[in-house]
Formats: C-alpha cells, sequence, structure tokens
C-alpha cells in the first residue's frame, strides 16, 4: 500500500478526526525519515503505553520495509496490550514467519492465539516456542499445559505441565517449576472427586467465559462448580480455589463486595495461599478499604508471590503509605491502572 493511503486510512478509522489527522500529519513527516528511525518512535511509543500511536508507526514501517520481522513485532505487542489479541495474531504470525528460529515471536504469536480461545493453535505454537530455546522452554511449555487444559485435553496438559517442571529446573527456573508442580497438584486433587468430569466442564466453561470477558457467565459456572464441590464433599482445597476463580470474576464485573466475600472465604479455607490474599488486597484497593488492602498485601507479600505480583503489591503499599486517598495523586490512578482488571 502506498504510504499516503496508508495514513489516510489510519487517520480515517480513529474516533477523534482532529487529533487522528494531526497524527496523519506526523505520520507523513515520519515517512520521509530513516526506517530505523521510524522504528524507534514506534518503539518509544510502546513504552510509554500509546498503543494506537505504536501500532500506527510500525504498520508504516512494516509497509516500507514488508521483510522487517521486528516492525511486525512491535504491531503485535501494540494490538496485544491494548488488549485486542485477536488483531495481533497476524503480525505476530507474520513475523514468526520471517524470523523462523525466533522462540520469542512463536511464544508472542501463541499468546494472543490462546487469548483469542484458539487453544489448540496456541498449544502447537507454544510447544514451537520450547523447542527452539531453553530458557523460552519452561514458560512456554507450562503455558502449553494451560492451553491443553482449556482445550479439553487434560492427558496432554499433564505432560507439558511436568515438562515444565523439569526445564524450568534444568534452567534455573524454580518460579516456573513451583507454578507447574502446583497445577499438577491442584489438577490431581480435583480429579479424585466423582464430580471431576462435571467440574472440569463448568471451571473451564468460568475460565472461557471470562477470557472473553463475560464476567457474569463465568462467576455463574464457578458459583454452579463450587455447588456441586460442596455437595460432592470436596475438600478445602478444592472449595478455596473455587471461591478464588468466583471472586476473581467477580472483582472484574466490579461487584467489589461479592468479590471480597468469596475471596474471604478462599482465603479462610486456604490460609497459605499468597495470591488468594494477593486478588483479596487488590478488591479492598479498589473499594477504599486502604487498611484492608494493607493487611491482605502484606500477608500476600510474607507468603510469597510470583515477581510481578509482588512488585505489584509493592507498589501499592508504597502508594497507601506515602499518599492519603483523598489527595489528587496520579500515582494512585496509575497503580489502579496497572493493578486493575486488563492484568
Amino acid at each position: 500500500m502506498p504510504f499516503l493511503p496508508l495514513i489516510l486510512t489510519l487517520a480515517l478509522s480513529a474516533t477523534d478526526p482532529a487529533a487522528a489527522f494531526s497524527g496523519a500529519r506526523e505520520l507523513a513527516a515520519l515517512a520521509a525519515t530513516p526506517l530505523a528511525d521510524q522504528l524507534a518512535a514506534a518503539r518509544r511509543a510502546l513504552a510509554v503505553r500509546q498503543w494506537e500511536r505504536a501500532a500506527a508507526l510500525a504498520a508504516l514501517v512494516s509497509a516500507r520495509a514488508p521483510s522487517s520481522p521486528d516492525a511486525a513485532m512491535v504491531v503485535g505487542l501494540a494490538r496485544f496490550r491494548a488488549h485486542e489479541p485477536q488483531a495481533a495474531i497476524a503480525p505476530f504470525a507474520r513475523a514468526a514467519a520471517l524470523s523462523p528460529s525466533s522462540a520469542a515471536l512463536r511464544f508472542d504469536l501463541a499468546s494472543a492465539l490462546y487469548q483469542s480461545g484458539r487453544f489448540a493453535d496456541a498449544e502447537a505454537r507454544y510447544l514451537e516456542a520450547a523447542a527452539r530455546d531453553d530458557k523460552v522452554a519452561p514458560l512456554a511449555l507450562y503455558d502449553a499445559g494451560l492451553a491443553a487444559l482449556d482445550g479439553g485435553h487434560p492427558e496432554r496438559a499433564t505432560v507439558h505441565l511436568q515438562a515444565a517442571a523439569k526445564a524450568a529446573r534444568a534452567a534455573g527456573q524454580e518460579p516456573v517449576a513451583v507454578e507447574a508442580r502446583a497445577t499438577l497438584q491442584s489438577f490431581a486433587r480435583r480429579s479424585e472427586h466423582n464430580a471431576a468430569p462435571e467440574l472440569l466442564r463448568l471451571t473451564h466453561a468460568g475460565t472461557e467465559a471470562l477470557r472473553a470477558r463475560r464476567y457474569a457467565e463465568a462467576a455463574g459456572d464457578y458459583r454452579r462448580a463450587l455447588d456441586l464441590a460442596t455437595a460432592e464433599g470436596a475438600g478445602a482445597a478444592d472449595r478455596a480455589e473455587l471461591h478464588y476463580d468466583l471472586g476473581h470474576a467477580r472483582w472484574r464485573a466490579n461487584d467489589l463486595v461479592a468479590a471480597a466475600r468469596a475471596l474471604t472465604t478462599a482465603v479462610e479455607l486456604a490460609p497459605g495461599e499468597g495470591e488468594f490474599r494477593y486478588l483479596l488486597g487488590l478488591v479492598h484497593f479498589d473499594a477504599g478499604a486502604d487498611r484492608d488492602a494493607k493487611i491482605a498485601l502484606e500477608r500476600a507479600v510474607a507468603l510469597g508471590l510470583p515477581a510481578a505480583e509482588a512488585r505489584r503489591a509493592g507498589d501499592i503499599l508504597r502508594a497507601l503509605a506515602e499518599t492519603r486517598r483523598g489527595e489528587t495523586s496520579r500515582f494512585f490512578v496509575e497503580v489502579r491502572a496497572a493493578a486493575g482488571r486488563d492484568t
């Protein structure tokens, strides 16, 4: 596509005409600069979460240099981080085709497929990524296991999760090994009950609804799964996980009271689970219950969290310590966004 029609197409597709044509003029000016400068500008936009700008700049580079995997990758990243996984699939697939040895690009493509509900395709791409790089393999195998499980193939999921734990130990990635083992243990516990097939169907349906942002539907599936687990005499650990799932769905639906109730029950049933307390802390934080948020997040950190969640908990705890909620604080706005329902 010639550059000016491409620029006009990008401008006319925006919702704010004045801003769109201002952006179009900027793109037209950038079209005369070296490709490296254009791609650098796209990466800078990506770094400051200007997703549309990053996608537009990278698309311009991709139009001028169709053999550039980096340009296609940045388009995909911008779409994926804007919570448009389906729109990220094509640019990620192009980038992966242009760089067939790249494990990272196949991992990115797999993630977009997974978030789009294409579990079998995601599983295959995760396995391709794992085969290309020993450092990527642990997380790729772990995610392949989740994709297989969500796709209704528990036997394959078990194989992938076992391989993920082994690869993580070999690569010195103990957090991934811990997660893989925990997922295997959770799956094994649920499979011990006579109601396991129906429980798996309901929890799988809830997960799919949650991913599609059908939060009320997800909560209904998790509620029915919880009722079934309780009727069948499921143990505290299984019921705790289902209360956590229910609380997660309620939180995403912004039903903070119901979310807090479900997550409090999850914490009572499994007091040693740091991630249950972490999500309860986020709910309290969103509700403005700063004291309860502080208690829950401090306990979650003490129990142990994955690195990203530990950092986010630390950010919120510092915000609570340093800023009064009544003050106008950009940091509070940012920390709410970063810890909110799209992470």
